[in-house]
């Protein structure tokens, strides 16, 4: 996880700090000051601040900055994060691009261990950031970004304990662009930031275009700065969930790579932390059986679940709308068990399913059959099940949410039931003739089990 380098920060590097700057002019000093402090006057830089058309007095604040190796953009309309960052670039006269959020607070020599891993030709570095903690309470808020089992980009927010000198370098999947640093050649050869985003994704995509070049992203250990975490990122707004598409989109193929690799560690047990989390219910025998496979059908699952989500909130448009109609139900000819246990008492067919938010079994015990204690089991694709425990009583609703639906003609949902104790000779009745599904309810939906899909052929 940790790579240790020695190594001599280019002296001849001339260094460009960038930032972007929307109000709040007093964030923007108490940065300067830090800034300034945190650099020898001997080194050869300049300060770019791009200021996207405030509107509470910082432009006077910016005009009064007496300062040569402060350079002031002032641009004409409210143009966004990446086109100012791009125009902060295009004025830069640095080999080295420092990328900076408007507010951040420095901590001594928070700069030249990230310099020097971009410095390192062994590390073969085309960004580096770093650790920032929060203002507020000082909880470490970025080490990294990285892939969650649920197929989310998270802030990495643990820390190794090999932070002493020299520099360690974490590898990570992408960095926050609130600071970081990254060559001007590299930079201009990418076109910089992707204007199409605005104002979130550009860092991760630009952190994936730098992967693309067959270069790699880390997080400098020993440089640490704080972040007002809260004044500049805005995660539940409609337009980050644009940008969130944008992303998903552009490196569909890559983030399932990474999401299938994360899984594959996780089913050959090497990282199970969080995995109980992604999946509701558990992994079925036959897909532990194959983690190279499984791996792949989760990623995908997990993928396709967020592209129907991004369909439903962005565009109005329900994928699952005609589900009764492409769904039917199947009874089984005679018991039979499964794999992992219990014999079949129905199983819910649907056609062209792309994803579902949730699967649910409904109905009631057979009067006359008594009440043992029953285990009732939805299986879901034959890679996902889950496991309960019916008491005494008369009806039961039990369910999956965010079954893993699969890439394929037909998903099937399969009930099972079985004795939850050992049979005591008493019983005559198997435990499939102990209840009766009336109906299923998949993605909200009620299917009754009269259902009859004639496009489905099982």
């Amino acid at each position: 996880k940790y790579i240790r380098v020695s190594v001599e920060l280019n002296k001849m590097s001339t260094i460009s700090f960038i930032v972007p700057h929307l109000c709040n002019y007093i964030l923007t000093n108490e940065l300067l000051k830090g800034l300034r402090a945190s650099i020898s006057l001997s080194e050869d830089f300049d300060i770019i601040i791009v200021d996207d058309f405030s509107t509470d007095g910082s432009r006077d604040w910016l005009a009064s900055l007496d300062d040569p190796h402060i350079k002031k953009i002032f641009n004409s309309e409210n143009i966004g994060y990446a086109r100012s960052n791009n125009k902060g670039a295009a004025a830069a006269r640095g080999d080295v691009l420092v990328l900076l959020n408007n507010d951040l607070l420095f901590k001594p020599g928070w700069l030249q261990p990230m310099l020097a891993l971009l410095d390192s030709p062994a590390l073969n570095a085309g960004l580096v950031g770093n650790r920032q903690y929060r203002v507020d309470d000082g909880a470490l808020d970025h080490a990294g970004v990285a892939m969650s089992y649920g197929g989310k980009l998270d802030h990495l927010r643990t820390v190794g304990s090999e932070l002493r000198r020299p520099p360690v370098a974490r590898p990570v999947f992408a960095v926050t662009g609130a600071c970081c640093v990254i060559r001007r050649s590299d930079f201009e050869a990418l076109g910089g930031f992707d204007e199409r985003f605005v104002n979130g994704g550009e860092d991760i995509d630009l952190c994936m275009r730098i992967r693309a070049m067959g270069k790699r992203i880390y997080v400098a250990q020993d440089s640490q700065v704080l972040h007002h975490v809260s004044m500049s990122r805005d995660r539940a707004s409609v337009q980050n969930e644009h940008n969130s598409r944008r992303l998903y989109g552009k490196w569909r193929d890559e983030f399932k790579c990474e999401l299938a690799g994360k899984w594959m560690h996780a089913l050959l047990g090497r990282d199970a932390s969080g995995m109980p989390d992604a999946v509701d219910g558990q992994l079925s025998r036959s897909a532990l059986g194959a983690p190279y496979g499984t791996a792949r059908l989760i990623s995908e699952a997990l993928l396709r679940r967020q592209e129907a989500r991004w369909l439903r909130e962005l565009d109005g448009m329900d994928p699952n709308q005609d589900l009764v109609q492409r769904s039917v139900v199947v009874w089984p000819d005679a018991p039979a068990s499964t794999l992992d246990g219990g014999f079949q008492v129905a199983e819910l067919v649907v056609k062209r399913l792309h994803s579902a938010r949730n699967i649910y079994a409904c109905g009631h015990r057979v009067a006359g059959a008594g009440n043992p204690a029953l285990l009732l089991t939805i299986h879901v694709n034959s890679i996902q099940l889950k496991v309960f425990q019916l008491g005494p009583e008369a009806n039961f609703n039990v369910g999956v949410i965010d079954p893993l639906v699969l890439p394929v003609e037909h998903n099937r949902f399969t009930v099972t039931v079985d004795f939850a104790e050992p049979a005591d000779g008493q019983r005559r009745v198997p435990a499939a003739q102990c209840i009766v599904v009336s109906h299923f309810v998949l993605d909200d939906q009620t299917v009754p089990c009269e259902a009859v899909a004639t496009v489905v052929s099982v």
